[in-house]
């Protein structure tokens, strides 16, 4: 059997469904036909016993006097010729005489001999069945006879019964013949679908089969075979089933051993690629990593560098708000100079007209001796006055420091002009004789006075011009200043923000390192995963 091609083994199995099937029907016909000759013995069995019961009805109400035997053989009669059932089923009743009393079928029957009834060989059936029942009641027989009909002699199986009573005998049968057709009448159909359902299922068995064939394209074996080489990575084509057709299992294998073949090889070229690019992408990472180490070094030395840049910024920032503050403080000091340095002048220009006052007085000397006590309390007052203006100009100039220099010696002077001259007042108050000498020696000293008050204004000007300049340059000074606190301020805030992007970079670069460092694991986990993958490749063979 093993041995047999695919297409024979399913010739065999289609001719054995073929053969089982059809004999399964034989055998459900011949079930059939036993069932149905049973089914025949039990209904004329039970059209018998009908029969029968009716007569025993009546022998029992003629026993029980509720009719006398003649009215219930009438009643009997009547009823019995009148008990028609299929027409292919009959029954008849015959008396103790074997004359008949009811064939519902065959009325012309009626009151005629059994004894003339004859089958096919010309003997009385009516003596028979009289010797085969004999003294024998309520007890159904048996027999078998055979009759002509329509020219042809059938066989014929029927029952009889004969009463306890009236003795007469209640019998039915059926012939072979009209079982046959009933059972031919159904089985030729059964037959017939069953050969059709048999034929059909061959069919579609051998379609189904002779379809498998095509699918696979070669004997099982042989497919089996090339799916075992295949499996085992033998990708080599076979010439023997380089033709089988392309919608077979075994074309189809054919097609996917040359597909796995191209894609084997573009996974091997892909492997070799991927290693050579393994091997150059581990020298970029070891390259990466020492970059990023050293860049990140540098940017350390920068951020260190910034952050000293950033401390050096901020010291330039208070210092040069410090430096705002002190020339504020130094214009604030120019301006109360300046004002002071105007006040001055205009004393001075007070006192140049009091010392043009006291040379008018002096030239009145001579002529005004008398009133000279008057005089010289003016003159005392004017010292006093020019004393005091004399001591805020000392200390006006001592506040202006080296530019109030100038104007502290022209105080001094005017100081030491007034002291002279309230000695010259006491000198006239005690040398009276003197006065005329001293006079002149006043009025000589009157006109050197205003001639250096003159040069005492001319000077105070100028230094009130010089402090307007000094002002305007440190109000010039404090705005430069403030403006490089400003800058200075943003120097430090961008010193601190390059700082912090600093910082932000050796972060990156120390991130780039581990990804660096990652990247170089990857390749070498690439490294052995191409090495398993061409240990894979190695398995098949192309």
């Amino acid at each position: 059997m093993k041995s047999l091609s695919l297409r024979s083994k399913i010739t065999f199995f289609v001719s054995i469904l073929f053969l089982s099937l059809v004999s399964i029907a034989l055998l459900g016909l011949q079930s059939m036909r036993h069932a149905s000759e049973t089914d025949n013995i039990a209904r004329i069995n039970q059209l018998m016993k009908s029969t029968s019961n009716i007569v025993y009805q009546f022998e029992a109400l003629a026993q029980s006097g509720q009719l006398t035997e003649q009215q219930a053989k009438q009643f009997a009669t009547q009823i019995l010729r009148e008990n028609k059932y299929h027409d292919s089923e009959y029954v008849y009743v015959v008396d103790d005489k074997l004359n008949f009393v009811a064939t519902p079928h065959d009325p012309q029957l009626h009151g005629t001999s059994f004894n003339d009834f004859k089958d096919a060989t010309g003997a009385s059936v009516g003596r028979m069945v009289e010797g085969l029942v004999g003294n024998q009641t309520d007890r159904i027989i048996t027999y078998h006879w055979n009759s002509e009909r329509n020219g042809e002699v059938v066989d014929l199986t029927s029952v009889v019964q004969k009463t306890r009573v009236w003795g007469w005998y209640v019998g039915t049968g059926i012939s072979s013949k009209e079982v046959d057709d009933r059972y031919w009448s159904t089985a030729k159909w059964l037959l017939a679908y069953a050969v059709v359902i048999s034929i059909v299922m061959s069919a579609i068995l051998a379609k189904f089969g002779f379809a498998l064939i095509n699918n696979l394209g070669a004997e099982i074996n042989d497919v089996l075979q090339v799916v075992k080489q295949v499996s085992r990575g033998n990708l080599k084509n076979n010439a023997q089933y380089s033709q089988a057709p392309s919608d077979s299992i075994i074309g189809a294998m054919n097609y996917m051993q040359t597909g796995l073949q191209g894609v084997v090889n573009s996974i091997k070229n892909v492997s070799d690629t991927l290693n050579e690019q393994s091997g150059a992408s581990e020298r970029r990472s070891i390259e990466l990593e020492q970059l990023t180490h050293s860049m990140s070094h540098e940017t350390q030395i920068i951020a260190a560098t910034i952050t000293q840049l950033s401390a050096s910024a901020g010291t330039v920032s208070s210092n040069a708000e410090q430096a705002a503050e002190s020339v504020k403080e130094a214009e604030l000091q120019g301006k109360n100079a300046f004002a002071l340095t105007e006040e001055s002048a205009k004393t001075i220009a007070l006192l140049e007209k009091q010392i043009e006052n006291a040379g008018s007085n002096i030239q009145l000397l001579d002529d005004e001796v008398k009133n000279i006590d008057s005089v010289l309390s003016v003159i005392q007052g004017i010292a006093e006055q020019t004393n005091l203006l004399a001591l805020n100009a000392a200390i006006e100039a001592a506040r202006a420091g080296d530019q109030g220099r100038g104007f502290a010696v022209v105080a001094d002077e005017v100081r030491q002009l007034a002291q002279r001259t309230q000695a010259s007042t006491e000198e006239i108050q005690q040398m009276i004789s003197k006065l005329q000498s001293a006079t002149k020696d006043a009025k000589n000293s009157v006109t050197q006075s205003i001639a250096t008050s003159e040069e005492t204004v001319i000077k105070s000007q100028k230094v009130s011009d010089q402090l307007e300049k000094i002002a305007i340059s440190l109000s010039a000074i404090s705005s430069m200043s403030h403006q490089i606190s400003v800058a200075a301020k943003e120097q430090l805030e961008a010193g601190e923000d390059t700082a912090r992007r600093i910082v932000n970079i050796s972060d990156t670069a120390s991130n780039t390192a581990e990804v660096s460092q990652q990247a170089h694991s990857s390749s070498d986990q690439m490294k052995r995963l191409i090495t398993k993958l061409d240990h894979e490749i190695a398995k098949f063979e192309l």
